[in-house]
Protein backbone atom coordinates (compact mmCIF):
# COMPACT_ATOMS: atom_id res chain seq x y z
CA UNK A 1 0.00 0.00 0.00
CA UNK A 2 1.17 3.54 -1.04
CA UNK A 3 1.77 6.23 1.85
CA UNK A 4 -0.72 8.29 -0.54
CA UNK A 5 -3.46 5.80 -0.11
CA UNK A 6 -3.79 5.73 3.83
CA UNK A 7 -3.92 9.32 3.95
CA UNK A 8 -7.61 9.69 3.47
CA UNK A 9 -10.38 11.05 5.04
CA UNK A 10 -11.01 9.54 8.24
CA UNK A 11 -13.30 6.60 8.40
CA UNK A 12 -16.43 6.26 10.37
CA UNK A 13 -14.75 3.93 12.39
CA UNK A 14 -12.30 6.87 13.27
CA UNK A 15 -15.00 9.31 13.50
CA UNK A 16 -17.28 7.03 16.19
CA UNK A 17 -13.70 6.26 18.20
CA UNK A 18 -13.09 9.62 18.64
CA UNK A 19 -16.75 10.83 19.51
CA UNK A 20 -16.80 8.18 22.07
CA UNK A 21 -13.95 9.14 23.67
CA UNK A 22 -14.77 12.53 24.25
CA UNK A 23 -17.94 11.82 25.99
CA UNK A 24 -16.19 9.07 28.45
CA UNK A 25 -13.79 12.13 29.12
CA UNK A 26 -16.62 14.58 29.75
CA UNK A 27 -18.81 12.02 31.84
CA UNK A 28 -15.41 11.53 33.72
CA UNK A 29 -14.92 14.99 34.43
CA UNK A 30 -19.07 15.58 35.56
CA UNK A 31 -17.84 12.69 37.88
CA UNK A 32 -14.99 14.11 39.45
CA UNK A 33 -16.59 17.41 39.83
CA UNK A 34 -19.57 15.98 42.30
CA UNK A 35 -17.35 14.24 44.59
CA UNK A 36 -17.21 16.05 47.73
CA UNK A 37 -13.46 16.97 47.87
CA UNK A 38 -10.82 19.28 46.70
CA UNK A 39 -7.33 19.05 46.38
CA UNK A 40 -4.80 21.30 47.55
CA UNK A 41 -0.92 22.49 47.40
CA UNK A 42 1.20 22.88 50.99
CA UNK A 43 3.30 25.75 49.99
CA UNK A 44 4.71 26.39 53.19
CA UNK A 45 7.00 24.10 56.09
CA UNK A 46 4.28 25.06 59.10
CA UNK A 47 2.83 21.64 58.62
CA UNK A 48 6.01 19.48 58.75
CA UNK A 49 6.44 16.81 59.99
CA UNK A 50 2.92 15.97 58.77
CA UNK A 51 2.94 17.22 55.44
CA UNK A 52 5.55 19.33 53.89
CA UNK A 53 5.80 22.31 51.22
CA UNK A 54 4.88 20.84 47.86
CA UNK A 55 2.54 17.89 49.26
CA UNK A 56 -0.53 17.57 47.83
CA UNK A 57 -3.38 17.03 50.43
CA UNK A 58 -7.06 15.91 49.57
CA UNK A 59 -9.70 17.83 51.88
CA UNK A 60 -13.35 16.37 51.99
CA UNK A 61 -15.50 19.72 51.78
CA UNK A 62 -17.54 20.69 54.97
CA UNK A 63 -16.34 17.53 56.87
CA UNK A 64 -13.87 18.12 59.62
CA UNK A 65 -13.35 17.99 63.57
CA UNK A 66 -11.46 19.65 66.21
CA UNK A 67 -8.19 18.40 66.25
CA UNK A 68 -7.87 17.61 62.61
CA UNK A 69 -6.26 19.40 59.79
CA UNK A 70 -8.16 21.68 57.71
CA UNK A 71 -7.72 23.84 54.79
CA UNK A 72 -9.45 27.38 55.04
CA UNK A 73 -9.07 30.58 53.04
CA UNK A 74 -7.65 33.47 54.55
CA UNK A 75 -7.63 36.71 52.63
CA UNK A 76 -8.05 35.03 49.08
CA UNK A 77 -5.00 32.16 50.11
CA UNK A 78 -5.89 28.61 50.76
CA UNK A 79 -4.08 27.60 54.15
CA UNK A 80 -3.69 24.45 55.90
CA UNK A 81 -3.28 24.55 59.31
CA UNK A 82 -4.54 22.08 62.33
CA UNK A 83 -8.09 23.14 64.03
CA UNK A 84 -6.93 23.87 67.41
CA UNK A 85 -10.13 25.15 69.29
CA UNK A 86 -13.83 26.94 68.84
CA UNK A 87 -13.72 30.05 70.78
CA UNK A 88 -17.37 30.49 72.33
CA UNK A 89 -18.22 33.29 69.48
CA UNK A 90 -18.10 30.62 67.20
CA UNK A 91 -14.79 31.36 65.23
CA UNK A 92 -12.33 29.05 65.17
CA UNK A 93 -7.99 29.09 66.35
CA UNK A 94 -5.77 27.22 64.13
CA UNK A 95 -1.96 26.61 64.25
CA UNK A 96 0.52 24.96 62.27
CA UNK A 97 2.21 21.82 63.94
CA UNK A 98 5.56 23.27 63.08
CA UNK A 99 4.39 26.61 64.71
CA UNK A 100 4.64 27.46 68.73
CA UNK A 101 1.96 29.60 68.86
CA UNK A 102 -1.67 29.40 67.40
CA UNK A 103 -2.19 31.82 64.13
CA UNK A 104 -2.94 35.27 65.08
CA UNK A 105 -6.08 35.10 63.25
CA UNK A 106 -9.45 33.38 63.73
CA UNK A 107 -11.10 31.27 61.50
CA UNK A 108 -15.18 32.28 60.22
CA UNK A 109 -16.53 29.09 59.84
CA UNK A 110 -17.65 30.41 56.28
CA UNK A 111 -13.83 30.47 55.56
CA UNK A 112 -13.32 26.66 56.50
CA UNK A 113 -13.05 24.61 53.35
CA UNK A 114 -13.46 21.07 54.70
CA UNK A 115 -10.69 18.73 56.93
CA UNK A 116 -7.71 16.73 55.30
CA UNK A 117 -8.19 13.18 54.72
CA UNK A 118 -5.25 12.65 52.78
CA UNK A 119 -2.16 13.54 51.63
CA UNK A 120 0.56 12.50 48.36
CA UNK A 121 3.97 14.17 48.79
CA UNK A 122 5.94 16.09 46.51
CA UNK A 123 2.54 16.19 44.40
CA UNK A 124 0.99 19.74 44.95
CA UNK A 125 2.93 21.83 42.64
CA UNK A 126 1.78 19.66 39.72
CA UNK A 127 -1.72 20.10 40.64
CA UNK A 128 -1.39 23.57 41.04
CA UNK A 129 0.37 23.38 37.56
CA UNK A 130 -2.61 21.19 35.79
CA UNK A 131 -5.47 23.51 37.76
CA UNK A 132 -4.34 26.63 35.66
CA UNK A 133 -5.38 27.11 31.89
CA UNK A 134 -1.79 26.38 30.60
CA UNK A 135 -1.96 23.24 32.86
CA UNK A 136 -5.19 22.04 31.37
CA UNK A 137 -4.82 22.85 28.22
CA UNK A 138 -1.42 20.76 27.91
CA UNK A 139 -3.03 17.23 28.86
CA UNK A 140 -5.93 18.28 26.61
CA UNK A 141 -3.12 18.80 23.74
CA UNK A 142 -1.24 15.44 25.20
CA UNK A 143 -4.07 13.22 25.01
CA UNK A 144 -5.49 14.29 21.83
CA UNK A 145 -2.25 14.33 20.43
CA UNK A 146 -1.45 10.76 20.99
CA UNK A 147 -4.80 10.00 20.28
CA UNK A 148 -4.26 11.50 16.73
CA UNK A 149 -1.11 9.75 16.73
CA UNK A 150 -2.58 6.28 17.29
CA UNK A 151 -5.12 6.92 14.52
CA UNK A 152 -2.29 7.62 12.03
CA UNK A 153 -0.73 4.58 13.03
CA UNK A 154 -3.70 2.63 12.80
CA UNK A 155 -4.65 4.03 9.03
CA UNK A 156 -1.10 2.75 7.94
CA UNK A 157 -2.08 -0.67 9.62
CA UNK A 158 -4.67 -2.26 7.22
CA UNK A 159 -4.41 -6.10 9.33
CA UNK A 160 -3.35 -5.48 12.31
CA UNK A 161 -1.30 -9.00 13.42
CA UNK A 162 -0.68 -9.62 9.86
CA UNK A 163 3.45 -9.51 10.86
CA UNK A 164 2.49 -12.57 13.77
CA UNK A 165 0.85 -14.14 11.75
CA UNK A 166 3.22 -14.85 8.71
CA UNK A 167 5.51 -15.34 11.41
CA UNK A 168 3.63 -18.21 12.57
CA UNK A 169 3.44 -19.50 9.41
CA UNK A 170 7.08 -19.42 8.58
CA UNK A 171 7.59 -21.43 12.05
CA UNK A 172 5.02 -23.96 11.58
CA UNK A 173 6.68 -24.33 8.19
CA UNK A 174 10.46 -24.77 9.47
CA UNK A 175 9.22 -27.10 11.72
CA UNK A 176 7.37 -29.02 9.60
CA UNK A 177 10.88 -29.44 7.49
CA UNK A 178 12.35 -30.52 10.53
CA UNK A 179 10.49 -33.29 11.39
CA UNK A 180 12.30 -36.66 11.34
CA UNK A 181 10.80 -39.58 9.21
CA UNK A 182 9.87 -42.48 11.74
CA UNK A 183 10.77 -44.84 8.40
CA UNK A 184 14.29 -43.67 8.08
CA UNK A 185 15.08 -45.02 11.68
Amino acid sequence: MKASESLRRPGLAVILRWSGALVVLALLMVAFLSLPFQMFAVKTGSMEPVFGPRDLVLVHKGEYQQGQPISFTHYGEVITHRLVSVNADGTFVTRGDANKTPDPWVVQRREIIGGVVATVPHLGYSLVYLKSIPGLGSVIFLVVGLGFFWSIALEFDDEPGEDVKTAQLVGLASVKTLAVDPSAA
